[in-house]
C-alpha cells in the first residue's frame, strides 16, 4: 500500500504591537533597567517633551513574521513573547531581551532572532530622531 504524506501547514506568527508608553520623560536619574522605560536616560539640559512615533503596526515597515519552529508546531506550542527592545535613532534594534516568556524557549528565541532585524520609525525630540525603549509582543498561534 502507498501511504500519502500528511501535508505540512505553515502557520504564521502574528505580531501585535504594544501600546506606546508615555511621551513625557520621567524625572528619574537612571531608569534604563526598568520595563516601564519609554526612553533611555538623557542629558538634563534637553527639554522633557518627547514625541514617540505611532506604533499601531510594526509590519507597516515590511517587517517579516518570525518563523514558527518546526518542533514547536509538532508539540503544539503556542504563546506570546513580550520583548523589551531599544530602538536606535535610525530605527534599528540595538538591544533586545525577553521581558515575558511565552513559556516555550523555541518560540522565545525565534521571536528574538527575527525582531532584532526589524526596522521601526524612530522617535523624535525637538525634531531630531532619538533612541527609545519599546515593549514588542510577538504572538505564536496555531490555526
Amino acid at each position: 500500500p502507498v501511504v500519502e504524506p500528511e501535508p505540512i501547514v505553515e502557520p504564521k506568527a502574528v505580531v501585535e504591537p504594544a501600546p506606546v508608553r508615555s511621551a513625557v520623560q520621567p524625572e528619574q536619574k537612571d531608569v534604563s533597567n526598568t520595563a516601564e522605560t519609554a526612553t533611555p536616560p538623557q542629558d538634563p539640559s534637553l527639554p522633557p517633551g518627547l514625541v514617540l512615533p505611532h506604533m499601531s503596526d510594526a509590519n507597516a515597515l515590511n517587517n517579516p513574521a518570525p518563523i514558527y519552529p518546526r518542533l514547536s508546531r509538532k508539540f503544539k506550542e503556542q504563546g506570546t513573547v513580550l520583548l523589551k527592545i531599544y530602538i536606535e535613532a535610525d530605527g534599528s534594534v540595538s538591544e533586545i531581551e525577553i521581558h515575558e516568556s511565552s513559556g516555550h524557549g523555541r518560540l522565545d528565541q525565534s521571536a528574538k532572532a527575527t525582531v532584532k532585524h526589524w526596522q521601526y520609525q524612530p522617535a523624535t525630540q525637538d525634531g531630531q530622531a532619538i533612541g527609545y525603549w519599546y515593549l514588542q509582543p510577538v504572538n505564536f498561534a496555531l490555526n
